[in-house]
């Protein structure tokens, strides 16, 4: 018997307590589909864990949410012996099952001596970071999978600074929720007993109002009137609420929030894909956009920690921003905005990841900021504000973000956060809505600054069972086949897994940078293409960044290269 059939023996054996995963458990009738969820268990790591909702040990449900619960809360109750009172923030968005979950590991947490703290309502990832520093817990639990279609769900943990799970304790929560069984853990009480028994607690409207003044205190334009008017979607998820607070405290009155996707509803019924990086989810933000003629329209992912921009140029013409365009231009608006009302600190440093646009090395040289690459993950970006902190130079930092529209002024959340950029944003366009410009004619001012780019993310799915095994034998193609002699005109070819940029002269450059399984590639005039594999799900992504002092060199730069590292991926589609 092979072990998937074992464990689907196992599963049926017990009496299911979700009716959905009975129902899901009776219609696998063949070996494919049991195979498909049960052929091996959810790892748990630095992003949590992300799967279908479903039946079984390779998706999630009630049963693999418990289990990891337990592993974090052994790993709190081992980490923090001394530690008086132990507590758990814990938030959750509009997505299926996203209340129970959180539920059920609150219950867990509660077993083992954990206080607990719950939103009473659906909340954003960076409400979350901002509880567990508000209530001093030494974890957070986030019930998202971000912008994943409606059948996804995900359990992030983040550590008692705010900041995402690190390595070494998540591979040792990974490690103590490996030794139970999914059906040994068994809470005792339920959700509501443990409210009536104070071992539950909502969190109060007192974390909540002091994070909307932190936020509001981070507006670097502080105007007494408003002229922008704008199209804003939270694509059924957690943003409706906050964004839209946060902007009518800082003066915007005329915000046309898009009905269809106004409530919060895990089965996004007017974008399947509720990513605000894919035009498809911003096909209604846009329309309205151009329809009512607004100033900018600004689109939030369901768990409202990503935002995605959108602007009518001078020809009426929709714009819509990549992440790396909104990162210059923020980049740009902080510093010049901040110099100009002299709150700009000494020795300043903004934060990017390796794959996201270099286009701000020219600004930061400029202007005298200094930038830190980090590897992809805001995680990174959040543990470089809590080094700082450490230092007592918190304050130094003025700006995170990376490609995948993600972007942090402040420093005490840990994570991206929407809320905060969607601010910044309104502020940026209502800025130079008054000054006669539009953000289209401020991003092609800073492309006839700093050259052209192009920045495009290829993004290969492996769907098969054998996909994580052929992403690994294509990075390690380009890590061995593809070097200063297959690429004649290779610069440099970093290596993360072993900390080394490797020269074209044979100068080995050491990068202090955690080991990741990502490569870059160095050609000339700044151009780069990095490679890694997902965390999160079977992808490969290729990310293309091209240079040019002449816009019409762009395409065909791109082509070029594309098609180098296009062919060797394909052939293992």
């Amino acid at each position: 018997m092979t072990d998937y059939i074992r464990e689907y023996e196992h599963w049926k054996k017990h009496k299911l307590e979700d009716p959905d995963l009975v129902k899901e458990l009776a219609s696998l009738k063949d070996d494919t589909s049991i195979c498909h969820n049960f052929r091996s268990e959810l790892s748990f790591g630095t992003a949590g864990i992300r799967s279908k909702i479903g039946v079984g040990t390779k998706r999630i449900n009630i049963y693999v949410v418990r289990r990891v619960t337990y592993g974090l809360a052994m790993w709190i109750n081992e980490a923090f012996p001394l530690d008086q009172h132990k507590s758990v923030s814990i938030s959750y968005d509009s997505r299926i099952k996203s209340r129970l979950f959180a539920e059920e590991a609150a219950r867990v947490l509660i077993d083992y001596g954990i206080h607990v703290y719950i939103y009473k309502q659906i909340m954003p990832t960076p409400l979350l970071s901002w509880a567990v520093r508000f209530h001093k817990s030494q974890a957070g639990i986030m019930i998202t999978a971000s912008h994943n279609p409606k059948e996804y769900n995900g359990y992030k943990v983040y550590d008692k600074h705010g900041c995402q799970l690190t390595d070494e304790p998540a591979a040792r929560v990974y490690e103590i929720m490996k030794t139970r069984d999914y059906f040994d853990i068994k809470p005792e009480l339920t959700f509501e007993e443990g409210l009536k028994k104070r071992a539950i607690t909502y969190i109060s409207n007192d974390c909540l109002s002091e994070y909307y003044k932190y936020i509001n205190s981070l507006s670097i334009n502080q105007s007494k009137t408003r002229f922008a008017k704008i199209v804003y979607t939270p694509l059924n998820g957690t943003g409706l609420v906050p964004v839209t607070r946060v902007l009518k405290n800082d003066g915007f009155n005329e915000i046309y929030v898009v009905k269809e996707q106004e409530e919060p509803d895990g089965t996004f019924p007017t974008c399947p894909q509720p990513n605000p990086e894919n035009m498809d989810a911003l096909k209604l933000m846009n329309h309205y956009l151009k329809e009512k003629k607004y100033d900018i329209a600004l689109a939030t992912d369901p768990d409202c920690d990503r935002v995605a921009v959108s602007v009518l140029d001078r020809q009426g013409k929709v714009r819509t921003f990549s992440g790396n365009e909104i990162g210059v231009l923020l980049f740009d608006y902080i510093v010049r905005r901040r110099m100009a009302n002299r709150t700009l600190p000494r020795d300043p440093m903004m934060v990017k990841t390796i794959v996201s646009t270099n286009m701000v090395f020219p600004i930061a040289r400029r202007f005298g900021i200094q930038v830190k690459e980090v590897l992809t993950g805001f995680k990174y970006i959040g543990e470089q504000i809590h080094l700082l902190e450490k230092n007592h130079q918190a304050n130094r930092f003025i700006f995170g973000f990376e490609e995948s529209i993600g972007f942090l002024t402040g420093t005490k959340v840990r994570d991206k956060d929407a809320v905060n950029a969607a601010l910044l944003l309104a502020e940026m366009c209502d800025e130079y809505l008054k000054m006669g410009f539009t953000m289209a004619d401020r991003m092609d001012d800073l492309y006839e600054l700093y050259g052209y780019t192009l920045t495009v993310t290829d993004s290969y799915e492996f769907k098969s069972m054998d996909g994580m095994e052929r992403m690994s034998r294509i990075m390690e193609k380009f890590r061995k086949d593809y070097d200063f002699t297959s690429l004649a005109d290779l610069h440099s070819k970093l290596d993360c897994l072993t900390g080394i940029k490797m020269h074209a002269d044979g100068y080995p450059e050491r990068y202090d940078l955690p080991k990741s399984n990502v490569l870059a590639f160095y050609f000339p005039d700044g151009l780069k293409v990095s490679i890694r594999p997902s965390g999160t799900e079977p992808k490969l992504k290729v990310y293309y960044y091209i240079v040019s002092k002449h816009k019409k060199n762009l395409k065909p730069l791109l082509a070029k290269y594309r098609k180098l590292f296009d062919t060797v991926v394909r052939k293992e589609l």
